[in-house]
């Protein structure tokens, strides 16, 4: 009966040992798609400034020579539908596509760069104000001064839902 539960013992720490290793795969596997998701945000919006700047769309060329992915597996937003969301609503759009921590001024960034004109006068401060309500609310945490990461518990929910 001692050989049994040794064995009983040994084979629950090697599962705790498998499950502990585990556990940190997932951690690094979303830490890594989180950072790609960063990325493929920030190349995103550069795309959408180019665009915005020039009024045309970046060539195919520079898109191949850079290795840019079509953003078939990155969430988007279109433009027309940024257009009519609240300015709460639509720092959710942008925050639960992201993923990955976000300054105030990237947030704003990338709501204008991607169409978004909200009807005030200062959009920083309205977005500011969306972004510590939501803190309150539990919707996002604030990791660092004016930096905000979406609460993981609301990632794959509508923001009418939270």
């Amino acid at each position: 009966m001692e050989n049994l539960s040794a064995n009983d013992t040994i084979k629950e720490v090697f599962t705790q040992e498998l499950y502990n290793r585990i556990e940190e795969y997932v951690v690094k596997v979303e830490a890594a798609r989180n950072e790609l998701n960063h990325f493929s945000g920030l190349l995103h919006s550069c795309m959408r400034l180019w665009e915005n700047e020039t009024g045309k769309e970046l060539p195919e060329e520079l898109k191949s020579r850079a290795g840019m992915p079509r953003f078939s597996g990155v969430p988007s937003i279109s433009k027309s539908r940024l257009e009519s969301m609240s300015v709460p609503e639509a720092v959710f759009e942008i925050m639960k596509s992201i993923g990955s921590p976000l300054h105030l001024n990237d947030i704003v960034n990338r709501l204008l760069s991607g169409g978004f004109r909200p009807n005030v006068k200062d959009p920083k401060g309205q977005i500011r104000i969306a972004l510590i309500r939501g803190t309150k609310r539990g919707i996002y945490k604030r990791v660092a001064g004016n930096t905000f990461i979406i609460d993981p518990s609301v990632r794959n929910k509508r923001y009418q839902d939270v």
